[in-house]
C-alpha cells in the first residue's frame, strides 16, 4: 500500500526504505520496535491502540504491535474483513471461538457491517433520486459527514472498546437516518414529478385530440 501511494498516487509523503531503516545505517530511534516507526505517520491509530488491552498483552508477550496484524514490508490496504471471526480475519489467528475476545470481535464486526450497510442503502437512494433529476447535493454533503464518522469508527476498533465504537456508530447512524429521510423525500418528489408529467401529457393529448376533432368539424361545415 505504501508503494501504491508513492508510485500510483504520486504521494511524495509516502514512506520509502530510509524512512523506516534510516540513512547509511543510521537507524531511527526505537527502530527495534516496528511500531515506533509506524507511529511516526499513524500517530492517532497508535494512541488508540495504546488504550487497548492488546497493548499490555503484546508488551508482555514480546509481540510487535502493528506488524502482528498488518505485516511489515508487504503491508496490504486495511479492510473491514480484517476484523471479526470470519475466514481471513486477523482476530482468529490468536483467539479461540469460546473466548471473550473472539465474541467481542464478532460483535464489533457485526456493528460495523450494519453501519456500512446503512450508509450504502442511503447512498443508493440518493443515486436513484439523482438519476431521476432531483437535486440531492445537500443530502450528499450530510452523508459525507456520516462517512467521516465511519472512518473514525474503523480507527476506533484499535481500542477494542465496544461501547466507544457503538457510541460513534450511533452518532453516524443518526446522521445517516436524517439523510435517508431526505433521500426518501427526494424520491417522493421524483415520483410526484413523474406522475405530474404523465397527467399533464394525458391532458395535452386530450386537448390535441379535441382540437383535431374541432378542426374536422369546422371543415365539414365549411361550404365547398
Amino acid at each position: 500500500v505504501h508503494a501504491r501511494s508513492l508510485f500510483e498516487k504520486k504521494d511524495l509523503s509516502a514512506p520509502v526504505c530510509n524512512d523506516c531503516h534510516g540513512n547509511h545505517g543510521a537507524a531511527p530511534p526505537e527502530v527495534t520496535s516496528i511500531a515506533y516507526v509506524c507511529r511516526q505517520c499513524h500517530s492517532s491509530t497508535a494512541e488508540l491502540f495504546s488504550r487497548s488491552p492488546h497493548k499490555k498483552a503484546y508488551d508482555e508477550m514480546g509481540i510487535s504491535e502493528c506488524e502482528a496484524c498488518h505485516g511489515n514490508h508487504k503491508i496490504l490496504p486495511p479492510s473491514d474483513s480484517m476484523l471479526g471471526t470470519q475466514e481471513g480475519a486477523v482476530c482468529i489467528q490468536c483467539h479461540e471461538a469460546d473466548s471473550e475476545p473472539y465474541q467481542l470481535a464478532s460483535r464489533m464486526k457485526a456493528k460495523l457491517d450494519e453501519f456500512v450497510s446503512k450508509i450504502g442503502e442511503v447512498e443508493s437512494s440518493l443515486d436513484k433520486a439523482d438519476r431521476q433529476g432531483v437535486d440531492v447535493g445537500d443530502p450528499r454533503f450530510k452523508l459525507s459527514e456520516a462517512k467521516t464518522l465511519l472512518i473514525f469508527v474503523r480507527n476506533l476498533t484499535h481500542t477494542l472498546d465496544l461501547s466507544e465504537v457503538e457510541k460513534k456508530i450511533e452518532e453516524g447512524e443518526r446522521k445517516a437516518s436524517e439523510v435517508k429521510a431526505e433521500g426518501e423525500a427526494a424520491l417522493k418528489e421524483a415520483r410526484f414529478r413523474k406522475e405530474g408529467l404523465v397527467i399533464a401529457t394525458f391532458f395535452i393529448l386530450l386537448l390535441a385530440i379535441a382540437i383535431f376533432l374541432k378542426i374536422k368539424q369546422i371543415e365539414k361545415k365549411r361550404p365547398t
